[in-house]
């Protein structure tokens, strides 16, 4: 009977491991140092009346349990042409909110946006901007479209695209 219980016991600690992925990743983080990275990529198009087509693309690597932000500033005179440059202002994550891998391998993260596009002095009406907030999970690697709107004055089309990707740890 004694010789069971050990070999039992034996067992549970050979297979005893991480319960969850989280429990996983927070191990092999203690182990190496090194945390999980996910690539966040925010791509923004912008066409029709009223403003230049533009397409713009972000992307930002932030640490799992962590969070990021990007901010445009447009410094100097402005271009001959005098277009008022546009504004692009990401958050992906917050103190509160930080990025988490969720267990079946989701990324979940708040994403805020700020899109002013550009537009020159002489066109009216003049494009409006955007703003969206929102806290999303995202499977690993496919493109979420977040928003897509007509503005109401003119025909301007703009669609924000946001696509989460667990890479390597350490990358």
């Amino acid at each position: 009977m004694r010789f069971t219980l050990v070999a039992l016991a034996l067992v549970a600690i050979v297979t005893a491991g991480p319960a969850t992925a989280q429990e996983a990743t927070q191990e092999w983080q203690e182990d190496t140092g090194l945390s999980t990275n996910v690539r966040f990529e925010v791509t923004i198009t912008d066409e029709g009346a009223g403003a230049l087509s533009t397409e713009k693309r972000v992307i930002l690597t932030i640490g799992a349990e962590g969070f990021g932000r990007v901010r445009s500033v447009h410094l100097g005179e402005p271009p001959s042409d005098f277009v008022f440059q546009p504004t692009v202002n990401i958050d992906i994550g917050n103190p509160q909110q930080r990025v988490q891998i969720m267990d079946d391998g989701s990324i979940q993260a708040a994403v805020a946006i700020e899109y002013r596009p550009p537009y020159t002095p002489d066109v009216l009406p003049r494009p409006s901007g955007t703003e969206l907030s929102t806290i999303r999970t995202f499977e690993d690697g496919v493109s979420v479209e977040l928003a897509q709107f007509v503005e109401a004055a003119s025909d301007r089309q703009t669609s924000i695209a946001v696509t989460a990707t667990i890479l390597d740890r350490g990358q």
